[in-house]
């Protein structure tokens, strides 16, 4: 099945969708709130949204939300998955302005930023029409990009950390920490549109000739997730150590680290392939939410590339709303939409893992109702 993944490919769609829109505005933006304890801003997010993905993986592994929609009816379904595509189709719209004020910054001058974000989701519609499993290809091939881009700063970067820099720390309390996470929670909950996917649950692996069974897929998941939650912090941790107080003045952190700080007259700037990089896992990030759309029409007997064109005529049509401008995109992300967002994203993998289990101990009971009738 197209909305199927194997727990590797699971993992590094999560760690995509978890990552890279924290790592572009989102440290400025905390940093003009909490200072130089950003990290510890993003850190409370990290672990909230891990907690999440605790419920998320449950019902993936069970089939998603469309085993949900088979067991429960179809009423129930729409209950449970139209709130999540409103989410994902308003988290595409922020997300995709700040596409464009990145273009806009680093690849493109004198042009009209709404064609930007028109083209960037046709390009991310049709990758998601090859479904769940062709976005985890190409999130697998775009991992590669990340030893470039380490390879090129060890070779040619000269950065500039001072650690003393993240000193004192708390020094007006942990309300401005918990304050920013709160602020800028839309960030937040990105794992939502997983209920739409199905997690196999045992993986086999080649390894020197040898296959392992067994593997079971949620440790394989949150392994990965954490190691991903950890580098994430680090690099909020490094972002402050470079910039300091000033850090709320540097609009995309990564492709700033990225550039280490330097600008090499032979081969030019040096932030391209962190460009390259942020942009590649932003077109996967935002596919994987039109897949999911599709997906979640495929169960009304709708073919899945409708729902994605629907979802992208949607966007079109708002487009100018947040296209053209991100403080207008960060006010609206940031205003009465996120108790929304956040809201949906928090409760939807709740009742759907509350839903599942349910349905898990029926059939374990008719299960063993049967077997007891055949005994007799």
């Amino acid at each position: 099945m197209k909305n199927s993944l194997s727990p590797a490919q699971y993992a590094i769609v999560a760690i995509v969708l978890f990552s890279v829109f924290k790592l572009s505005a989102l440290p400025s933006l905390t940093a003009s709130y909490a200072g130089r304890d950003i990290w510890m801003s993003v850190s409370v997010m990290l672990l909230t949204e891990i907690i999440s993905l605790a419920f998320i993986v449950p019902v993936s592994v069970a089939g998603g939300l469309a085993k949900i929609g088979k067991r429960y009816g179809k009423i129930v379904y729409t209950l449970i998955s139209a709130p999540v595509i409103a989410v994902l189709i308003i988290k595409i719209l922020v997300y995709v302005s700040e596409v464009n004020a990145f273009s806009s910054s680093y690849l493109f001058y004198n042009i009209s930023t709404d064609k930007v974000g028109i083209v960037f989701v046709i390009v991310a519609a049709y990758i998601a029409s090859k479904g769940f499993k062709g976005i985890g290809r190409a999130a697998s091939l775009a991992l590669w990009t990340l030893p470039l881009i380490l390879a090129i700063g060890l070779v040619f970067g000269e950065i500039d950390m001072d650690f003393q820099r993240l000193k004192p720390v708390t020094v007006s309390g942990a309300a401005p920490v918990l304050g920013a996470a709160w602020k800028y929670a839309f960030w937040g909950f990105d794992f939502t549109p997983l209920l739409f996917c199905e997690l196999k649950n045992k993986e086999n692996k080649s390894l020197s000739g040898l296959r392992s069974e067994g593997v079971y897929a949620p440790y394989t998941v949150f392994g990965a997730v954490s190691v991903a939650a950890a580098i994430i912090a680090f690099v909020y941790v490094m972002f402050t150590a470079v910039y300091g107080n000033a850090a709320f003045l540097s609009p995309h952190a990564f492709a700033s680290l990225g550039s280490f700080n330097v600008v090499n007259t032979e081969i030019g700037s040096i932030d391209w392939p962190a460009i390259v990089c942020w942009l590649a896992f932003a077109v996967i990030a935002i596919s994987f939410y039109l897949g999911a759309a599709g997906e979640w029409v495929r169960e009304y007997g709708v073919k899945p590339i409708f729902g994605i064109t629907g979802a992208v005529a949607v966007l079109c049509a708002t487009g100018p709303f947040c296209f053209r401008n991100l403080e207008r995109a960060v006010d609206f992300a940031t205003g009465v939409v996120r108790y929304f967002v956040s809201g949906v994203s928090a409760l939807v993998p709740l009742a759907a893992f509350v839903l599942t289990k349910l349905a898990e101990r029926a059939a374990a009971k008719q299960n063993g109702g049967n077997a007891d009738a055949k005994m007799l």
